[in-house]
């Protein structure tokens, strides 16, 4: 039993001093986003396909406005629904434009430079 226990002790400070020499490999954070930078970027993308997909909306919404509005044939509620129509899409296109400068104000105003 001795001889195993001596056996295992040669074998541990080998390994020791094998491992104190090699350097560990850098860490990164699960998907791959390791500085501020890669996150700025992470959230830039998804304001823009946030963006993109508001526009897009809005542009459909205001072509449907302007469909109901050609095919009211002089109702005045089907006129008063379509104007409301594209005052929604209006506002969704005023508000995707915020949306995407927004941020770029506030990172600029922290002193970032953009960069994209």
């Amino acid at each position: 039993m001795e001889k195993i226990k001596n056996v295992f002790l040669k074998l541990n400070s080998i390994l020791a001093v094998a491992l104190a020499q090699t350097e560990a490999p850098p860490v990164t954070p699960p998907g791959g986003y390791s500085t501020v930078g890669d996150i700025h970027r992470l959230l830039m993308n998804i304001v823009k396909w946030f963006v993109a997909f508001l526009v897009l909306g809005s542009v459909i919404y205001i072509v449907l406005a302007g469909w109901r509005y050609v095919t009211s044939g002089g109702d005045e509620e089907k006129i008063s629904t379509a104007k409301t129509w594209l005052t929604y899409g209006i506002i969704g296109i005023i508000i995707a434009g915020l949306a995407y400068v927004i941020p770029r104000i506030i990172f600029n105003f922290l002193g970032g430079q953009a960069g994209y």
